[in-house]
C-alpha cells in the first residue's frame, strides 16, 4: 500500500483500538510521545480536533504518517475500528495491526490481507515501541517483534469458483475483443455521452460525506489516449438546486453531495476544456441510490437544520445605512446564509407588528413576497429582507418545509425606532413607496417595494426634473433629500423601467408637515418620560424636550393615583381624584403636626427633615386637597415650562399616560413627587 499523499502530516502515529483497550492504548502513546512521536488518540483529543466524530476522524487520519491498529477480540467487532480502517484503506495510509490477544482479524480481513503485523501478545510496551518505530523509519532495526502476514484461511471452494468465473470473463473479453469491431478512440469531449460514464453513489461511513462518483467505462473514452489523461472542468447541476464546479480527471471524477438540499433524484454534468473552447452537452444521469443511502439521514438532517436557523434572522445593518430600512439575513454581517441552503428547510417565512398578526410573507420556492417587504440575493449569494420599520417591534415566524411551524421570534433591530412613513397613491398598481428620516432627523430616504424585473427608477417633484435612485444588491433607494427639496410639494412622481425597457409613472401624494409629525409621534412612543417631569406642586412639560412640535403629538393625558383608575385631564371630571388626594392628606396632616410639635425649627416627614420656606409642607397638607389643570396646556409657554397640572400637596406616585394623535397610547409612566 503507498504511503500518505499528504506532504507534511501533522501526526506520525493514528490509534485505532477498542475502547476496552484504552489502558495499553494510553501506555503505547505516552511512550511513543517520549520518543518525540506525536500522536492521536480519541480520547484524549477528539474534543480538541472537533466534538463531531465524523467529520473529525477523516480528516485527522488523512493528517497522519500511519494507523496503529490495536488488534484484539473486541477490536475485531468494533464498528468504529473498521469505519477508521476504511477511511485508511481509500485514502491509502499504512495500516500498522499489532496483535494483543490470540484473535485471528477475520472480521478486518479485507483491510489486513496485504498488512504485516506484529505479535505482541506478550510483548513488553518497549519492544512494540520499538517495533513501531522501525516501522515508522522504514529501517532494519534490531526488534525482537518481527513482521509476519496475516494466516487467513484459504477457502478452496470459494477459490475453485472464482477461478472459474475468472476463466468465463477471459474468455468473453477474448470473444469480443477478436470477434467484435473496437470503437474508435473518442476525439474530443463534445463526442462524450452518458453511456460513456457509471454513476454510483457510495458513502465510506455512516454519517460520512455522500460522494458521487463517475466511473469511465466506454471503450471509445477508455482508448483515447489524451482524454484520458487531461483535466476538465465538471459542471454538476442536481435537480435540487445543488451547483457545483471542480477540476477533475475524466476516468475518475467524483464531488461530494450537499446534504443540506432534498435528495437528488437526477444530476446534469457538463464536462469544458479549461479554457473553455469546448464542452460535452449535458449527460443525464439517474440516481435511484440516493434516497436509500440520504433518506434515513434526512430527517435528522432537517431537524438539525431547522434548530439552527428558528430565532437566527438578525438585522445587522439598514439599507444606505438608515434605521427605518433595516436588511435581515441568516447569520452576522457578510457571513449570512444562501438562498439556496435555506430552501430545502423553510418553505415561508411570516412577519408582521402584532403577534398574532402576520400578514407579510417571504416565499423562498420561488423567491418572492407578499405584503410590505422585499427579497434580494447579494453579490455573496446571501438572502437579504427589507423590512419597512413600521413600528418598534417586528415579529416573525419560520414555516418549514415539513410542515412545522417555528417559534414566534421577535428581530433583533440593533438600533433605535427611526419611523417610516407609506406614502399613498391613487393607483391601485402603483408599488408600496416608503419616506423616512434620516438617523438625524435632517434628511430623508425614499424607498419603493418593486417588482425585481425592474431595471432603472427615478423620482420627481418638479416636471422636467428626475432624479435617478441607488441600488444596493439590486434594492433601490434615494437617500439624503433634503426638507427643502420636499415641504413645498404635494406630489411625489416615481417612474419604474422594466428589463424590456417599459415604463410605468405613478403619482404617490406628500405631505412632508404630516409625514414629519407622524415620523415624531412614533419616535416619543412609549417615552412619556422624555417629554414631561414633576415637581412637589405641578407637572410640565421639560424646557428643551418637548417644543411645541412635540406637544402637538399629544392629544390627551391621563392621570391618576391608581394604574387601574386613570382620569382625562381634557374629558373626565377629576372629583374623584381629588377626593382620593383628600382620603390620604388626612392621615397625612396628623402626622406632620406631630412632626412639626417634636421640632419646630423644621417640618418633617415619615422621618425626612424638610425645609422651611413661605409655604411649608404643614401649610400645605392643612388645606383641603385641590387638582387643577392648565387649560392652556397645549399651548408651549414662551419664557418658562409649560405647566399641565398643579396640585395642592405632594401627592404620589402619579400615574401619566399620553395618547397621542394617532389615537394609541404610550406605556404608563411612574412619578414619584418629591415630597416636600
Amino acid at each position: 500500500m503507498s504511503g500518505n499523499t499528504s506532504t507534511n502530516p501533522t501526526y506520525d502515529v493514528f490509534i485505532s483500538y477498542s475502547s476496552k483497550d484504552e489502558a495499553r492504548a494510553r501506555e503505547l502513546v505516552n511512550e511513543l510521545e517520549a520518543k518525540g512521536y506525536r500522536c492521536w488518540i480519541a480520547v484524549r483529543d477528539l474534543f480538541h480536533s472537533g466534538n463531531d466524530y465524523s467529520l473529525t476522524i477523516p480528516r485527522v487520519i488523512a493528517q497522519s504518517r500511519c494507523v496503529l491498529l490495536l488488534l484484539t477480540a473486541d477490536a475485531n467487532q468494533s464498528r468504529h475500528v473498521r469505519n477508521e480502517l476504511d477511511i485508511a484503506f481509500e485514502k491509502q495510509i499504512p495500516i500498522f495491526p499489532m496483535k494483543l490477544d490470540a484473535t485471528d482479524g477475520a472480521q478486518l480481513e479485507w483491510f489486513l490481507r496485504s498488512s504485516q503485523w506484529f505479535d505482541a501478545v506478550d510483548a513488553r510496551v518497549d519492544e512494540m515501541v520499538d517495533a513501531i518505530v522501525a516501522k515508522l523509519e522504514n529501517k532494519e532495526l534490531q526488534v525482537s517483534l518481527k513482521p509476519k502476514r496475516f494466516p487467513f484461511k484459504k477457502n478452496w471452494l470459494g477459490i475453485t469458483a472464482a477461478l472459474a468465473v475468472l476463466a468465463f470473463v477471459l474468455f468473453s473479453v477474448w470473444e469480443w475483443f477478436y470477434l467484435s469491431p473496437m470503437p474508435s478512440p473518442i476525439a474530443d469531449i463534445r463526442e462524450l455521452k452518458a453511456e460513456d460514464f457509471v454513476a454510483t453513489v457510495e458513502e465510506s461511513y455512516k454519517s460520512g460525506p455522500v460522494l458521487l462518483r463517475l466511473r469511465a467505462t466506454g471503450m471509445g473514452l477508455m482508448s483515447s489516449s489524451t482524454l484520458a489523461t487531461k483535466q476538465y472542468e465538471f459542471i454538476y447541476e442536481f435537480d435540487t438546486g445543488q451547483r457545483t464546479e471542480s477540476i477533475q480527471m475524466l476516468v475518475l471524477a467524483q464531488i461530494e453531495v450537499d446534504t443540506s438540499f432534498a435528495i437528488p433524484n437526477e444530476v446534469k454534468v457538463t464536462v469544458r476544456d479549461l479554457d473553455g473552447s469546448l464542452s460535452s452537452d449535458p449527460l443525464t444521469f439517474s440516481l435511484p441510490q440516493m434516497k436509500k443511502i440520504m433518506g434515513p439521514r434526512g430527517a435528522e438532517k432537517l431537524a438539525e437544520r431547522k434548530r439552527q436557523l428558528d430565532g437566527r434572522l438578525s438585522c445587522d445593518k439598514g439599507l444606505a445605512y438608515t434605521a427605518g430600512f433595516p436588511l435581515c439575513q441568516f447569520g452576522s454581517l457578510g457571513q449570512g446564509e444562501s438562498l439556496e441552503t435555506l430552501q430545502p428547510v423553510i418553505e415561508r417565512i411570516s412577519f408582521g407588528t402584532e403577534k398574532d398578526h402576520l400578514t407579510d410573507i417571504l416565499y423562498l420556492n420561488p423567491l418572492k413576497t407578499e405584503g410590505e417587504l422585499l427579497a434580494r440575493v447579494s453579490e455573496r449569494q446571501e438572502l437579504l429582507v427589507l423590512l419597512p420599520r413600521k413600528a418598534e417591534e417586528i415579529y416573525y415566524r419560520l414555516h418549514f418545509s415539513d410542515g412545522e411551524k417555528g417559534q414566534l421570534n421577535t428581530l433583533n433591530l440593533h438600533v433605535g425606532l427611526v419611523p417610516v412613513t407609506r406614502l399613498s397613491s391613487n393607483s391601485e398598481s402603483a408599488p408600496p413607496l416608503f419616506l423616512s428620516p434620516d438617523f438625524n432627523m435632517l434628511n430623508f430616504i425614499l424607498v419603493p417595494l418593486n417588482s425585481a424585473d425592474v431595471s432603472h427608477i427615478s423620482w420627481s417633484v418638479y416636471p422636467g426634473v428626475d432624479n435617478a435612485m441607488q441600488q444596493s444588491d439590486g434594492l433601490f433607494y434615494a437617500d439624503k433629500i433634503t426638507k427643502i427639496m420636499l415641504e413645498d410639494a404635494s406630489q411625489l412622481d416615481v417612474t419604474y423601467v422594466d428589463d424590456s425597457g417599459k415604463a410605468s409613472r405613478y403619482s404617490y401624494q406628500l405631505n412632508l408637515a404630516q409625514t414629519e409629525q407622524a415620523a415624531r409621534v412614533d419616535s416619543l412612543k412609549n417615552k412619556p418620560q422624555s417629554l414631561i417631569e414633576c415637581q412637589p406642586n405641578e407637572c410640565h412639560f421639560k424646557w428643551m424636550a418637548a417644543g411645541q412640535a412635540e406637544i402637538d403629538t399629544i392629544d390627551d393625558i391621563f392621570i391618576g393615583l391608581d394604574a387601574q383608575e386613570m382620569f382625562s385631564i381634557n374629558h373626565d371630571d377629576l372629583s374623584p381624584l381629588v377626593a382620593q388626594m383628600e382620603s390620604r392628606r388626612q392621615p397625612l396632616y396628623a402626622e406632620a403636626q406631630r412632626s412639626a410639635s417634636a421640632n419646630p425649627r423644621s417640618s418633617l416627614s415619615f422621618g425626612t427633615p424638610v425645609n422651611t420656606g413661605s409655604v411649608s409642607l404643614l401649610d400645605r397638607l392643612a388645606k383641603p386637597s385641590a387638582f387643577t389643570v392648565n387649560p392652556s396646556w397645549k399651548k408651549r409657554e414662551a419664557t418658562r415650562t409649560s405647566p399641565i397640572v398643579k396640585f395642592s400637596w405632594p401627592v404620589g406616585p402619579l400615574f401619566i399616560q399620553l395618547k397621542w394623535i394617532d389615537g394609541t397610547r404610550s406605556d404608563t409612566a411612574v412619578y414619584k413627587v418629591p415630597y416636600k
